[in-house]
């Protein structure tokens, strides 16, 4: 191939009913047979004429092209030719039809698979910059996954709309770039490490995809980076309510057998197991008609990602016991992790193609160090919601008026947080329990300092090293775990639900453990 050829665009593109239509308007008119029954409109002359000769031709009309490939789907094998002779009435370049097979171009998985051959069979990472991708014809799942599937495989890659001619921009323009701010770079598949563009505020991705509930979302950040909270914006800017905002731990859910994973996630039949005295419904049901979100994905074994899998592509559940299947009925996904997911697909931990269900939009949350070394203002801003959102959740503080000096900020912004938001939480949260009953409000650098001393985060990235191995696991637990909410109690003036939130745990769990387990007599 000449170097001339190598820098010219790559075209792809659908073939669509509105293309064929126009053709066959022309054909008819030239006396040509059609290659099916015509659908009348007014805006349809039969006259070939630039920019009214149909999504496709608007698009290459005119363009020097390497190859524009057009994909047919089973239903239009019969009018392929056709339409590429049409085509090259535009263009002097090369046209090449893909005959994909699909029988239902409505059909999400269906079409998915047949980009992915194609993808892999035809296009090149090393043409990225090259490829032209046209959304405009075809139905709304042939549209939403080429954008969505070229997007995530290549960076540099553009993607169009056209318009017909009467909806053209004031300069007459009927192509229009699409650009959305997500990509996943290349080096999934090139190279050991990715480093995935971060964005300045997440805001910006609340806005543009939080109201489209179809796109999943997944959180990717250290320890403690606030992705619950995260969640929780997403699933409050469409529309969700406290209702139905549904956690699962994931790490929890799979610490039992496959069984028991189908059971929490999809709800069990009576007598579906030992101990299931009744019907029972699962997390995806409660979620209906808002959102589940999948904290610590990464900790699903193999076994149990084909499961999670099947429900996210065929869209349907199937209780533990029974022998029927049921819709999944307008459940946003959002899920979670501190791992590199990526990492995971490329070693086999993490299915590639469970990873594409969930990562359609991926959201890297900066550690709080990042932003107060360059966006101090936001750091602020954060810390600030804190304290308001502390306030709402505890009726003691209803009327406090907290106000945090100018030492109290200079004593946060110059600490490196190695928890990052959930230790800031705690830090604000004791701050102003104290400022609330000792100094009127008023958090200083005084309230700070002391309850980072209370509050001792492990800023080793290693696995922890024991001197030594306790001979009785569960009671070595158990005696930490006593050990830690006495000492929440007393920081927390033995509040019990305030101590509960300060430990993540549920107020009833915290209590029962007390009850069955503690020495405390509070």
């Amino acid at each position: 191939m000449d170097r001339k050829k190598q820098t010219l665009p790559i075209i792809v593109s659908w073939i669509g009913f509105t293309d064929i239509n126009i053709m066959n308007h022309w054909r008819q008119k030239n006396n040509l047979p059609i290659t099916r029954p015509l659908r009348q409109s007014e805006s349809i002359t039969g006259c070939e004429s630039l920019g009214e000769n149909g999504p496709i031709r608007t698009f290459t009309d005119g363009t020097k092209a390497e190859v524009i490939y057009l994909l047919a789907s089973f239903n239009y094998e019969s009018d392929a030719d056709a339409i590429k002779s049409w085509v090259l009435r535009g263009t002097n370049s090369h046209c090449e039809i893909i005959y994909t097979k699909v029988k239902d171009p409505s059909d999400y998985n269906e079409v998915y698979v047949a980009i992915e051959h194609f993808f892999k069979e035809y296009l090149s990472q090393n043409d990225s910059k090259r490829l032209r991708f046209l959304l405009s014809p075809g139905t709304p799942a042939t549209q939403a996954l080429m954008l969505y599937a070229s997007q995530t495989r290549y960076v540099g890659c553009k993607a169009f709309r056209t318009v017909e001619k009467k909806y053209s921009d004031k300069k007459g323009n009927q192509i229009f770039e699409v650009i959305l701010p997500f990509k996943i770079t290349t080096d999934l598949y090139e190279s050991s490490k990715v480093v995935i563009s971060d964005y300045d505020d997440i805001s910006e991705i609340i806005d543009i995809y939080a109201p489209i509930r179809s796109i999943n979302i997944l959180l990717l950040g250290e320890s403690g980076v606030g992705k619950t909270l995260a969640a929780k914006k997403i699933h409050k800017a469409c529309g969700g309510t406290d209702n139905n905002f549904i956690t699962a731990n994931c790490a929890e859910l799979a610490a039992g057998d496959a069984n028991m994973f189908r059971a929490a996630l999809f709800g069990a039949k009576k007598g579906a197991y030992t101990g299931a005295y009744e019907d029972t419904i699962g997390l995806f049901t409660k979620a209906e008609g808002g959102t589940l979100f999948l904290d610590e994905i990464a900790e699903i074994p193999l076994p149990s990602q084909s499961i999670l899998l099947r429900a996210l592509q065929e869209k349907e559940i199937e209780q533990l016991g029974a022998n029927k299947t049921t819709k999944i009925k307008d459940v946003r996904i959002i899920a979670a992790t501190n791992h590199d997911l990526i990492e995971d697909v490329r070693t086999g931990k993490f299915r590639e193609d469970l990873y594409y269900r969930i990562a359609m939009c991926p959201v890297p949350l900066s550690p709080l160090r990042n932003l107060t070394a360059h966006s101090p203002e936001k750091f602020k801003q954060i810390t600030l919601e804190i304290v308001e959102r502390i306030k709402k959740e505890n009726m003691e503080f209803k009327k406090a008026n907290f106000q945090i000096t100018d030492d109290a900020w200079h004593s946060l912004l110059n600490y490196q947080w190695p928890g990052n938001v959930r230790q800031l939480t705690h830090v604000l949260h004791l701050s102003c329990v104290y400022a609330f009953r000792k100094t009127q409000g008023i958090i200083s650098s005084h309230e700070i300092k002391l309850h980072l001393q209370k509050i001792i985060v492990n800023t080793n990235n290693e696995e922890n090293k024991f001197e030594e191995i306790p001979s009785n696991l569960e009671q070595w637990l158990t005696q930490k775990k006593e050990y830690f909410i006495n000492k929440a109690l007393e920081l927390n003036h033995n509040n019990y639900a305030q101590t509960a939130k300060m430990l993540g745990l549920s107020y009833q769990k915290m209590i029962y453990f007390i009850n069955t387990h503690s020495n405390n007599n509070g």
